[in-house]
């Protein structure tokens, strides 16, 4: 995955799931994909 698109996303589920801490983990988890997808 591109890391543009990976920061897009992440921008995006972000703004989804505003200061919430199932948001936060969410985020997170799509973080470390995009990582590992490379």
């Amino acid at each position: 995955m591109n890391l543009l698109n990976g920061y897009s996303s992440l921008l995006n589920g972000a703004t989804q799931y505003p200061n919430t801490m199932g948001g936060f983990i969410r985020w997170m988890i799509h973080l470390l994909l995009v990582w590992s997808s490379g």
